[in-house]
């Protein structure tokens, strides 16, 4: 159940970055919600992997290479999005900035919420 609501959060995220920031291209709400379902796939299956791999430029850099990892994870899930497209480098680490705020934001809110009685 939270691997979906994550799914949820992160195409809420990739929404607001298209239509309030206009950071991304998005054609309608379908290539929204795809692109939300492939970029929470690829945070929660390739990315750790990518980490380990980038363990050592992580360190040199202090860890802002972990920037480029996430728009380049961005990138690739709107590359194999069709419907969403990038606007170039800047753009795309500008959404990704914004996509894990929000991402950050919402959990947040989610997590501090008191839970439903029944």
């Amino acid at each position: 159940m939270s691997w979906i609501v994550r799914t949820l959060i992160t195409a809420l995220a990739i929404y607001v970055v298209s239509f309030g920031f206009g950071l991304l291209q998005a054609d309608d709400l379908k290539a929204v919600l795809i692109g939300g379902l492939l970029l929470a796939a690829l945070n929660t299956l390739v990315k750790p992997i990518l980490l380990l791999v980038t363990l050592p430029i992580n360190v040199l850099t202090l860890g802002l290479f972990t920037i480029v990892l996430n728009a380049s994870l961005v990138a690739l899930a709107a590359f194999l999005t069709p419907g969403l497209e990038t606007l170039g480098f800047w753009s795309t680490v500008g959404a990704s900035l914004i996509i894990s705020l929000v991402s950050i934001l919402v959990n947040g809110l989610r997590t501090a919420a008191p839970p439903l009685e029944t």
